[in-house]
């Protein structure tokens, strides 16, 4: 789930349902983590804190609340310090059981 599409492909050639690029990190804070490993620790704490004011991510999870499996797409070079391990993370801990 990024915010920006990715260069060469058309949504129609990437055959997905849905691109909730709302519920990625806003540009600015985007920008500011510059995947930087030493703003880490505060890039998940300021993301997180977007999630939780963020009413994309409320009707995203209560758009999907029934779905029995979720897909999440995203481009980066270290998984481990990317926003879709915070989001994954924070849709697991929202998603009615």
């Amino acid at each position: 789930m990024d915010r920006i599409w990715p260069r060469g492909l058309s949504e129609s050639a990437a055959q997905i349902d849905e691109w909730a690029h709302n519920i990625a990190p806003t540009t600015t804070l985007r920008k500011w983590y510059n995947h930087q490993p030493e703003h880490w620790k505060e890039f998940v704490k300021l993301y997180r804190h977007e999630l939780s004011k963020n009413k994309e991510v409320e009707n995203f999870i209560n758009d999907h609340k029934n779905s029995k499996l979720l897909t999440l797409l995203f481009a980066t070079k270290d998984p481990e310090l990317s926003h879709a391990s915070i989001l994954k993370k924070y849709l697991e801990d929202h998603f009615p059981d």
